[in-house]
């Protein structure tokens, strides 16, 4: 079955889609008024990043606050001030609009003060897998792995130079993983019990309706993180398709979740995370449209050669987007793709040893291991070739020998930035 029988159906949508991304837009537009009418305004709000940077004339510390609603950067010359949370007036007169719809910004500030921090589920959680842990790094890793939490520049360098930084951000690959081991723990206790009291209940669906139940709650802990957005929401869509009998791994599922989280969060449109994670899902649904076959399922080796091929598809086409916006490269990063299987395993493991009070087992390998890989390579791309690229993308899907180009030109982009060393 399809999902639109006409395109008057899709036009409807689009423009249901249109009617509440306006009335968001315009209620956002509201509140931005309300919110640089005085000029400057108090804040209380939660220390994500404080960090000390270079400046001309001296050095300068930054912080990174979450606010009610908003996250925003601020500096101080205080040298040793380190708080969990803040008070502060903020200066609000240099906000736009856009800055302030994309729900990060800078504003000066002064009166900074250490403020008490008021605790809600995501910070509790956060302590208790902190407290597993010795190392500032460790803590950074796993806090940002299990609450996508944000990590230092140096952290954040470590996971570029080895070219997991999606690994690293809460996506799909979670979501996945998550649901997969919630399924095969859940199945086998629902089965028993079905079997004796409700025979007449589908336990796929209903441990599918219960577990995606379970992963929206995770996204409000998280506080609706972009990247994992999108993945939950194409797992409530796709739930939705295979339980009304409709196509699950095509290109509309993915535009239907992207059009609903743009017109119920419009600032998703400044999202770069969000923009990475729509398109690394586009690029799978590409090489499965082009490439797919339904028969290889019956043959392993065959699924294998897929398997390896859709990551090196994927690995290759994401190159010119990924150096538009970050420029570190180097050999390491090939090693993306066994790295994302090792992960598989990686992952649920050190949630069980975090349950278990373990979580600090393997912190003396990853220490080791983290520091290994090194960017030798810088490649810009250009503004012109990125938004060609991206113009490409749509009449991909209807050729194959475009598709195909996209990847191999990604490659030539990250070959060719290496050998420039």
């Amino acid at each position: 079955m399809k999902l639109f029988e006409s395109k008057f159906e899709i036009a409807i949508f689009i423009g249901v889609c249109l009617a509440i991304f306006a009335a968001n837009v315009t209620w956002e537009y509201f509140k931005f008024e309300k919110f640089v009418a005085d000029g400057r305004v108090e804040i209380t709000a939660k220390v994500l990043l404080n960090y000390v940077k270079n400046g001309a004339k001296s050095d300068y510390r930054v912080l990174k606050l979450r606010a009610d609603g908003f996250d925003f950067y601020t500096t101080t010359r205080r040298k040793n001030f380190s708080a969990a949370a803040v008070t502060l007036v903020a200066d609000t007169s240099g906000v736009s609009f856009a800055e302030y719809l994309k729900k990060t910004f800078y504003m000066p500030s002064y009166k900074l003060r250490a403020a008490p921090l008021k605790k809600g589920v995501r910070e509790r959680l956060y302590d208790l897998v902190a407290a597993r842990h010795e190392n500032p790094k460790m803590k950074e890793l796993f806090a940002a792995l299990f609450l996508a939490a944000p990590v230092s520049r140096e952290l954040r360098a470590d996971v570029t130079n080895w070219g997991v930084a999606h690994i690293i951000s809460i996506s799909g690959f979670h979501l996945g993983l998550l649901f997969a081991i919630a399924f095969f723990i859940l199945r086998p206790p629902y089965r028993a019990l079905q079997s004796r009291y409700f025979p007449w209940r589908d336990a796929n669906f209903d441990l599918s309706f219960f577990i995606l139940a379970c992963a929206g709650f995770y996204l409000w802990i998280l506080d609706f993180t972009p990247s994992f957005l999108r993945s939950y929401l194409m797992g409530v869509v796709g739930f939705f398709f295979l339980a009304r009998g409709l196509g699950v791994f095509k290109f509309e599922n993915l535009f239907v979740c992207a059009a609903l989280a743009l017109a119920f969060n419009p600032s998703l449109l400044f999202s770069i995370g969000f923009y990475f994670s729509a398109l690394g899902v586009f690029f799978i649904f590409l090489y499965i449209h082009h490439f797919g076959d339904a028969r290889d399922l019956e043959s392993a080796p065959k699924m294998l050669a897929h398997t390896l091929l859709l990551e090196l598809f994927v690995f290759s086409a994401m190159n010119v987007p990924v150096y538009y916006f970050f420029h570190p490269a180097g050999v390491f990063q090939l090693s993306v793709i066994p790295l994302g299987y090792a992960f598989s395993v990686f992952y649920p493991l050190e949630i069980a040893l975090h349950l278990l009070g373990r979580g600090d087992l393997l912190d003396e390998y990853l220490l080791r291991f983290i520091p290994l890989a090194s960017s030798s390579a810088q490649i810009s791309v250009h503004p012109l070739i990125f938004w060609a690229f991206n113009a490409l993308l749509l009449p991909a899907i209807k050729f194959k020998w475009l598709a195909v180009f996209l990847a191999v030109f990604g490659m030539a982009v990250y070959a060719f930035g290496l050998i420039q060393i």
